[in-house]
């Protein structure tokens, strides 16, 4: 028992004393702590560390700290000396009587195409662009005419149907239709009859009217005179295309009636028309005159080819081809 209440105080004493080691290490650690702030913050500085006391503290850096160059000096540039002016050329002497005088120029100088510099030259003045003709049209044909007529019909045509004088008239006119076809449902044959004529001629009256209107349209009557002239114009080609055909073969019958003649006056031609024989005439005319020989007789010299042609009636001699003599058997 005794020895465990000695172990007891022993570990008290123990804790106390580590307790107040601990509270001594503590208020030195305070106390260094308090003595490097006062000496380094609060302690008296030169003027030229006032800038250090005010700035926080900078921590230290690992990189090594670049020192900063010292600044430079411009020097100041060196004096110009001004460079003397040249002195002004001296004047040209005046010619002496032993140096002869320059020619005079002539009275009229052509005039140097180089300008003055205080008046320059004129501009040269601009050429006026060429304005486009633009060609005429020419003639339609009749096919293009026809068509601009059927189109000025048709513009009419709608206009005319459109005018509320021919609305009325169509309206009169499908009112008879109606009536016409209420009398034929009926049986009174003398209604049917006068809603007919009335009919009718309120429809012939309708489209007289109607034609007229469309015919005498200014359109319509400038497309139909233009037609006129297309017409017109096509029947002068055609008739002079005839005349030109006729002069043709006009000429060409007095070219051959001209080379009959002519050959009428070659004995050869006489010859082959009366199918005879003549001298001069070649082999082709005299087969062309009398048909081709019986039979022929060749000879060749060094003059060149002997024939004779055999006919029932006698013998041709001809050489190289042309007729030199005809014999007869009578």
């Amino acid at each position: 028992m005794g020895k465990g209440s000695n172990m007891a105080r022993n570990g008290c004493a123990s804790g106390l004393i580590g307790c107040a080691v601990s509270i001594v290490i503590g208020a030195v650690v305070v106390g260094v702590t308090t003595f490097a702030y006062i000496a380094f913050y609060r302690s008296p500085v030169q003027p030229e560390q006032s800038f250090a006391r005010s700035a926080p503290p900078i921590a230290p850096s690992p990189e090594p700290i670049v020192p900063i160059p010292a600044p430079v000096t411009a020097t100041p540039p060196a004096p110009v000396t001004p460079t003397p002016l040249a002195p002004p050329p001296a004047p040209r002497p005046a010619p002496s009587a032993s140096r002869p005088a320059l020619p005079a120029l002539p009275a009229s100088r052509p005039a140097s195409p180089v300008a003055h510099a205080n008046h320059a030259t004129p501009p040269a003045p601009a050429k006026a662009l060429p304005v486009p003709v633009t060609p005429a049209p020419g003639p339609l044909t009749v096919a293009e005419a026809s068509l601009k007529l059927d189109s000025a019909r048709f513009a009419a045509m709608n206009a005319v149907d459109a005018s509320p004088k021919f609305k009325i008239a169509k309206a009169r006119v499908d009112a008879l239709a109606s009536e016409l076809e209420q009398a034929r449902q009926g049986d009174d044959l003398q209604a049917k009859l006068e809603a007919s004529a009335a009919w009718n001629s309120a429809r012939l009256e309708y489209d007289r009217a109607h034609v007229a209107a469309i015919e005498n349209d200014a359109g319509v009557k400038k497309a139909a005179d233009v037609l006129d002239h297309a017409n017109a114009a096509a029947r002068l080609v055609a008739d002079q295309a005839a005349a030109a055909e006729s002069e043709r073969s006009r000429q060409a019958a007095a070219t051959a009636a001209a080379a009959q003649a002519e050959r009428e006056k070659d004995p050869i031609y006489q010859a082959i028309k009366a199918h005879k024989v003549g001298i001069g005439m070649t082999a082709d005319q005299v087969i062309q005159s009398v048909g081709k020989p019986q039979s022929v007789n060749r000879t060749t010299t060094a003059a060149g080819v002997n024939e004779q042609w055999v006919y029932g009636g006698g013998y041709v001699y001809l050489d190289n081809g042309i007729v030199t003599a005809v014999q007869s058997s009578h």
